[in-house]
């Protein structure tokens, strides 16, 4: 069990130093991502990675969604008992933490930037009190109302190709996985394990444009 946020990133990287071959996750996105990136620690010290298995319990369940794994207890039990695996692509990031200092992390869903950062947050305080897709409609809509538009600098490269250009946003969405904010399908174009991450901006539409339109998110 974990005890307090980031927990589950000791937990998986000792599992995987103790020589554990399959890490079982029982919980949301967010104990998915914590894991994997205990893994990655691991992984980034020379320690061979473990499988890892999910059984989904949290608010989103959006990775599971991308993975194609029925929200079921048995289905989740069946496919870690048939111990097939599947490699899938991971993200490593850079950013400047909660004490201005710069660290880095790894993500095997989306990452975002902007109006996201500000839903994730008022998810988290929400502390489960609301049902999953309520809980990210309703931090959608604050966070609506407090968002910003930014102009970002982009360079994106694949292969020996290298592309800049400027975007204007409330919100940036690197994408590896399909969902996002329990059921939102942001990239309905992703791949998880393509080797390309599929970048998507909602853009900088006034706030009423922005959440009229945004409502399709949910059907892709």
């Amino acid at each position: 069990h974990t005890e307090r946020p980031r927990h589950a990133v000791d937990l998986a990287e000792q599992a995987a130093r103790d020589g554990r071959d399959t890490v079982i996750v029982v919980g949301g996105d967010g104990t998915i991502h914590e894991a994997a990136n205990g893994l990655m620690r691991a992984r980034e010290a020379g320690v061979a990675l473990p499988r890892l298995g999910i059984v989904g319990r949290g608010t989103g369940g959006d990775f599971r969604k991308t993975l194609g794994i029925e929200h079921r207890l048995d289905r989740y039990c069946q496919a870690i008992a048939s111990k097939k695996t599947r490699k899938i692509d991971i993200g490593r990031f850079t950013f400047c933490n909660r004490a201005d200092q710069q660290d880095q992390a790894w993500f095997i869903n989306i990452l975002s930037v902007g109006m996201g950062g500000l839903v994730d947050q008022y998810v988290a305080e929400d502390s489960g009190k609301l049902g999953g897709t309520f809980a990210y409609f309703s931090a959608s809509f604050r966070a609506l109302l407090r968002s910003e538009v930014g102009i970002l600098d982009c360079v994106l490269r694949r292969g020996g190709e290298r592309q800049s250009l400027e975007l204007t946003t409330r919100q940036i969405s690197i994408c590896n996985g399909r969902f996002f904010g329990s059921g939102m399908e942001v990239a309905p174009m992703a791949v998880p394990d393509d080797g390309i991450f599929q970048v998507v901006s909602l853009g900088a539409a006034s706030r009423f444009k922005f959440a009229v339109s945004s409502l399709s998110i949910y059907s892709g």
